[in-house]
């Protein structure tokens, strides 16, 4: 019989009680099947087709109605909030009842959606696969197991090794699922579905197990619960930051630094000025300049002695970067950033280091030469909004097209920029193109993202405020994740002994009650 893991397995994207002990019970339920049957079978025996889905751009009007992930909340689907698209080859693509599409990229990978109702002219985008159940297996069983820890330790084991998690349907179909006689099936999938647990021995195994797992789940929760609180209070520092709130009280102290050849208007005017010489010297290029803004895209009030500007204003020649030929990755040379190497708003190179050749990059790629103190962010989501620093461990940097870059003419205004990328208020306001499911961020768009700018004197002293809150936030994580750590280990002891509690191998015939 092949081996498989039954345990409990904390999920980012499963965090809610009632989700949790829905994995939990499914867990349970084909871990007695199987201890009890012995029958382990491959996705590929019940499976009848799979189906990448459809790479176009989503529209407000089409043919079709154009699933994505992003359309899939909490295992539900709007569609009249689904996008349109016209779809060359609507027979390919098209989704019927009792169809299951599992999401193959990103941070909920593997996480699957079982087709209940649908429009008659549904297709679904590329960064899902569609799964179809053969005529004899019932997709609800399939889709549960697909909500069990059981699946999920596979999925884990699927994507270690990957830069970017995924799966694809050819590891889908090498899925190991515990299966059963027929009738037992049928049974098993009616009492999935919601009706009553008929197989004594597994009711009693549920009962305990979950009563067990209860106090268990309520602290897990509470410590996700936890970390979102933190989250959100991570976000409102920063959007106060960049509206001046925390900066009040210092501003009042600090006239002097914020008036005259110290505001921030006497700053904007030096920078457009070096900007200009730097033109005339053909020491940067020229660029075709966005047009000044209007009072209706001012997303927030600021303080007096801030002003409004766009980025393009403050970095000259914003691009993103390309990727070379293979032949021209090296072991060694110019380190070469992709997003995944943006990890919580920092540069992580050795998650996975690439490097480009040096001459390659000072000639073909000089137009997305990175250094020290430049910010990038990432261009292409989901999620978007991720942001770094270049740190100094290098002289210089380059990176993917995913990535587009600010490289301010006054370094010292780095930081700031930074910071105001990080909170992500600007997100709202920006027009975002769609493709394949994704929404990305144009570079002439990157270059129009509207930005206050405050003086120097206090954008050092916003930033060194933000650095003291975030250490106190980095705090208060670790002990949530020391307690939530201890509640995983609560989690594990408890259900143990009912996810490995071997069973009676007796006639399958007499485990079925009757109502």
């Amino acid at each position: 019989m092949s081996k498989l893991s039954f345990k409990y397995i904390p999920l980012t994207f499963i965090s809610s009680e009632s989700e949790i002990q829905r994995q939990i019970r499914n867990t349970i339920v084909f871990s007695y099947l199987y201890n009890k049957y012995n029958d382990v079978r491959e996705f590929s025996s019940i499976i009848e087709s799979t189906q990448y889905g459809y790479n176009t751009s989503a529209n407000n009007i089409g043919a079709h109605k154009f699933l994505r992930i992003s359309d899939i909340k909490e295992g539900i689907v709007d569609w009249n909030n689904v996008p349109h698209c016209d779809c060359a080859d609507e027979k390919k693509y098209k989704l019927f009842k009792n169809d299951i599409l599992v999401a193959r990229t990103g941070g909920t990978t593997g996480k699957s959606f079982l087709i209940n109702q649908v429009p008659n002219n549904a297709v679904f985008a590329g960064y899902l696969i569609r799964l179809r159940t053969k005529n004899n297996i019932c997709p609800y069983f399939i889709y549960e197991f697909l909500n069990s820890y059981t699946y999920w330790a596979q999925i884990s084991e699927m994507k270690m090794g990957s830069a970017q998690p995924n799966v694809n349907a050819q590891k889908l179909k090498q899925l190991k699922i515990p299966f059963a006689p027929k009738h037992i099936v049928e049974e098993i999938s009616k009492f999935l579905i919601g009706g009553k647990c008929n197989i004594p021995e597994l009711d009693d195994l549920l009962k305990k197990g979950m009563t067990g797992c209860s106090s268990s789940s309520e602290l897990s929760n509470l410590f996700n619960k936890q970390n979102v609180l933190i989250a959100e209070l991570r976000q409102s520092i920063l959007q106060e930051a960049v509206q001046g709130k925390l900066t009040a009280n210092w501003r009042t102290c600090h006239p002097e630094l914020v008036e005259g050849s110290h505001s921030a208007k006497a700053l904007l005017v030096n920078i457009k000025a070096e900007k200009e010489q730097l033109i005339k010297d053909k020491k940067i290029k020229a660029e075709k300049m966005i047009s000044s803004y209007t009072d209706d895209e001012i997303p927030f009030s600021i303080p007096s002695g801030w002003v409004w500007c766009r980025t393009q204003d403050l970095c000259p020649n914003i691009s993103s970067g390309s990727t070379p030929p293979k032949p021209f990755f090296k072991d060694k040379g110019i380190p070469y950033l992709k997003v995944y190497n943006i990890r919580n708003q920092k540069i992580n190179f050795s998650y996975r280091e690439q490097f480009v050749d040096q001459e390659y990059h000072g000639t073909k790629l000089k137009r997305s030469i990175l250094k020290p103190g430049d910010v990038i962010m990432n261009i292409v989501g989901p999620p978007l909004g991720k942001v770094a620093i270049i740190p100094d461990d290098y002289e210089e940097w380059n990176c993917n097209q995913a990535i587009s870059f600010f490289q301010p003419l006054d370094r010292r205004i780095s930081k700031w920029i930074y910071t105001f990328l990080c909170a992500g208020s600007f997100l709202k306001h920006i027009e975002l193109i769609g493709t394949a499911g994704q929404d990305n961020i144009s570079v002439t768009k990157s270059k129009t993202i509207m930005i206050p700018l405050p003086p120097i004197a206090e954008q050092q002293a916003i930033t060194t405020k933000v650095n003291s809150l975030m250490d106190l936030c980095d705090e208060l994580e670790k002990q949530v994740v020391a307690s939530k750590a201890n509640a995983e280990m609560l989690m594990q002891s408890v259900l143990r002994e009912v996810f490995e509690k071997p069973v009676a191998n007796e006639l399958v015939t007499s485990e079925v009650t009757s109502e």
